[in-house]
């Protein structure tokens, strides 16, 4: 009520997903460490909890928005070597391949561990921690190595770890589907009004293409016909990522 009161029309929260809560020496708190991408972290409550505070603030003429991540998840993937590499993918028959050929597509070349530019590795302990499933394929991820922010090609923001975190394969056809209907699932869950999205320049374009009109779609079938996304960096020279209100 007091927000009511203060004359703002919304609330924006950071991600409420269940995070790893420390790595490295540091904390998760701030929601962009993702491990269970389908429910509420435990410190914040229940996910009845959070349907409840979203009720409340529709019962005020509050909307929700809810800031999601796309790029990467918690840092559970180890990859050998050091830094990051520009190596090319290469197939599970060794065949080198571009993945941007692929992105809009609905086939992607066989892959194997052995051939990724880095090898992921996940400790026995961690090889079940994220959920969806699907995220716990080493090879939803570009296994490139962490970002070198001091001197880095378009294609190493896009497909280096962001900080150690595991970067999501966008190219892929099953990481689109798979990310487009966790989100879904929020939407439906919780009657969400609209997503900020984070990190949105560390994902290639044909990624959001796909995602942001199926999402749009959903939303409006779900009722939300004044559904907002905004990106991280808000681009109005790129009609894609900013036509979708």
């Amino acid at each position: 009520q007091r927000i009511k009161d203060l004359g703002f029309p919304a609330l924006w929260l950071t991600p409420v997903l269940k995070n790893d809560a420390c790595d490295n020496g540091s904390a998760g708190y701030h929601g962009y460490w993702g491990l269970d991408f389908t429910t509420v972290d435990p410190p914040l409550g229940t996910d009845q909890d959070f349907a409840n505070l979203t009720a409340k603030a529709h019962a005020l003429g509050l909307k929700v928005y809810l800031d999601v991540v796309v790029n990467h998840t918690a840092d559970v993937i180890t990859l050998s070597g050091s830094g990051y590499t520009d190596a090319p993918f290469r197939d599970c028959k060794g065949r080198k391949f571009n993945p941007a050929r692929y992105a809009m597509g609905k086939t992607f070349p066989c892959l194997s561990a052995a051939n990724m530019p880095r090898v992921p590795v996940a400790i026995a302990a961690d090889r079940n921690a994220k959920k969806p499933a699907w995220l716990n394929d080493p090879l939803r991820y570009h296994d490139r190595g962490d970002i070198d922010f001091s001197g880095c090609s378009e294609a190493c923001f896009e497909q280096g770890d962001f900080f150690g975190l595991d970067d999501l394969f966008t190219e892929q056809p099953q990481v689109v589907s798979g990310m487009t209907e966790v989100y879904e699932k929020w939407i439906k869950d919780f009657s969400i009004d609209g997503f900020r999205i984070d990190t949105m320049k560390h994902v290639n374009d044909e990624f959001w293409q796909r995602f942001l009109p199926d999402v749009l779609d959903y939303a409006h079938r779900q009722g939300k016909r004044e559904f907002f996304m905004f990106g991280e960096v808000f681009d109005t020279t790129r009609p894609f990522t900013s036509h979708f209100t």
